[in-house]
């Protein structure tokens, strides 16, 4: 069975990163799927765990653009934009069981070669280069990728609608709440079970529901394969906010996180 490639290119942790990025959130898009956590054994690293909804884990991919992107302390003018993609797994923290969600990055897509150049370097999380081709209407999103790895998606989704009445969510302030306490992003940088993380805070939360016509991705058709296929879940929409990475450093699976930025 094939299986997924989450290791970054890049495999030795920097000697210095940037304590933490601004930026403008100009569109984020969610499109979550649920599948039984048992069908996701052999994609995962040791270490790593699904955090499970009513029995469910949860995957997905998010489709970012951001602008104004920019050490702390910089002015906005110097910012600079990207379109952006990043394949994730909700996963749970092994030393606090009992806490948040966090997220397990599998891969990162960019169209800046900058980002390419930098992520994993000045900043947690490796990202591979990618072509995206991007249509918006008012009310419509149609936003594909593929990048030269081979990794393809394709999303046609629409504003308004509502939550799909099977979503592993029973409404939206529960979503929301899911959504906004998993800010907490790992990927694996070295070792299999040594992470770099990275966490996201915004300065308000603005959540919506999104009807999707068509998401194809050819990593999410890889979980499960040959055992149960990811079924498509919800999908939401966060637009226009100004918000924050901050460095999380390393840590290794099953233990607290050992801090390089002392």
């Amino acid at each position: 069975m094939k299986t997924l490639d989450t290791r970054p290119t890049r495999v030795t942790p920097p000697r210095f990163q940037l304590r933490s990025l601004k930026a403008r959130l100009k569109r984020r898009i969610f499109v979550n799927y649920r599948i039984p956590p048992d069908a996701l054994a052999g994609h995962l690293p040791r270490g790593v765990e699904p955090y499970t909804i009513a029995g469910q884990a949860l995957v997905g991919v998010c489709l970012i653009r951001l602008e104004e992107v920019r050490p702390a302390g910089t002015p906005r003018l110097l910012g600079l934009s990207s379109e952006n993609a990043a394949h994730r797994v909700a996963i749970r923290n092994l030393v606090n069981p009992d806490g948040p969600p966090e997220v397990l990055i599998l891969s990162r897509h960019t169209d800046s070669f900058l980002n390419t150049q930098t992520g994993g370097i000045l900043f947690p999380g490796a990202m591979r280069p990618a072509r995206f081709e991007i249509r918006l209407s008012p009310t419509t999103f149609k936003i594909g990728f593929e990048g030269l790895d081979g990794c393809r998606v394709q999303v046609i989704a629409r504003r308004g609608g509502q939550l799909p009445s099977d979503s592993l969510f029973s409404n939206m302030e529960e979503a929301s709440e899911f959504f906004g306490r998993g800010c907490d992003g790992w990927s694996f940088c070295g070792p299999e079970e040594t992470m770099e993380g990275s966490r996201f805070a915004c300065h308000h939360w603005d959540f919506h529901p999104l009807t999707v016509d068509l998401c194809k991705s050819s990593m999410i058709n890889l979980l499960g394969k040959g055992k149960v296929r990811p079924t498509f879940d919800s999908a939401f929409l966060m637009e226009d906010m100004d918000h924050e990475w901050h460095n999380l450093g390393i840590r290794v699976e099953g233990t607290g996180p050992e801090t390089m930025l002392s």
